[in-house]
């Protein structure tokens, strides 16, 4: 049977799956690679993994990447993986892997992910933003997604919150993904000493810990302001957050609707916006970079 192997290259860590059919394959993460030859061994490992399922060879590859990517295959500029600005990854991959490859935008392949699991807003208006290493969304509106006079909507993830604010992977400062991401409270924890706390404790102790419950208020806060900017743009009808940070969202959720609402321009004129978790997490990226080989927008 046919498969189609999807890849998800995250600013910390690789993800992997292997679509045959209806059926779905989920490979361990690995951490993502930093130079040319850890990143030839990945793709020469994730390729076997799916290789010896398949009993053959793959049909086709999918690829994430986190940051803008050219419709030739060639990743033209990424914050997190910056020494691979400029590569063409599809040729890459094509030549390691021995099958036709497609690109998108990480965000982009896990927002069409997430909207096939859960399905889509009636109206169309909405945006998937995934909260990992960094953070990123999808666009969409009633004909799929809204990809913009360059094709790199999303990356609201460096939209500037704070003038003079924390610099950025990116070369700027003030970027809302870094109050509002992993990426973030990972580096708090590391100027504060706790290197050995993984971010998942600090959502689950918060109650406990006086220091974690100041940690998750505020990255609450940021992700609340985040989201009642994109509504005053935007007028969505509903927000859903995915990514690997989405797993510990669930239960801070009241906090960042009540944040959202105080921050949101003229709240009680608005019809509601719904803010949900999505289901997939980590692997939605990987999961909808699959979908690029039989993906109409939307």
């Amino acid at each position: 049977m046919d498969g189609i192997l999807g890849i998800d290259f995250g600013g910390t860590s690789l993800k992997s799956c292997l679509a045959t059919g209806s059926q779905l394959k989920l490979y361990d993460a690995i951490p993502t690679p930093k130079d040319m030859a850890a990143l030839r061994k990945s793709l020469m490992e994730v390729s076997k993994l799916a290789n010896d399922d398949l009993h053959t060879s793959v049909a086709g590859v999918g690829i994430g990447l986190p940051g803008l990517v050219g419709q030739d295959g060639e990743a033209l500029f990424l914050p997190h993986l910056k020494d691979f600005s400029s590569l063409n990854f599809v040729q890459l991959v094509e030549d390691i892997v021995g099958a036709p490859a497609r690109l998108d935008n990480d965000a982009n392949c896990a927002g069409v992910a997430e909207l096939r699991e859960i399905g889509a807003c009636a109206s169309g208006y909405e945006v998937v933003i995934g909260i990992g290493t960094g953070l990123g969304a999808a666009i969409f509106g009633p004909g799929g997604i809204a990809r913009g006079f360059s094709g790199f909507s999303g990356e609201v993830g460096h939209i500037c919150i704070e003038r003079n604010g924390r610099s950025c992977e990116c070369g700027r400062r003030g970027c809302w993904e870094q109050y509002c991401s992993g990426g973030s409270i990972r580096s708090e924890l590391d100027s504060a000493g706790w290197v050995d706390i993984n971010i998942e404790e600090v959502f689950r102790e918060m109650d406990v810990n006086p220091d974690f419950k100041s940690l998750v208020e505020e990255f609450c806060f940021h992700l609340g302001l985040g989201i009642a900017n994109l509504v005053a743009i935007l007028d969505l009808e509903r927000v859903v957050l995915t990514g690997g940070l989405a797993r510990s969202l669930e239960a801070v959720l009241p906090k960042v609707r009540r944040y959202y609402l105080e921050l949101v321009e003229g709240a009680g004129a608005r019809r509601e916006t719904e803010i949900r978790v999505g289901s997939l997490f980590e692997f939605a990226g990987a999961i909808g970079a699959t979908y690029l080989w039989n993906l109409v927008d939307g």
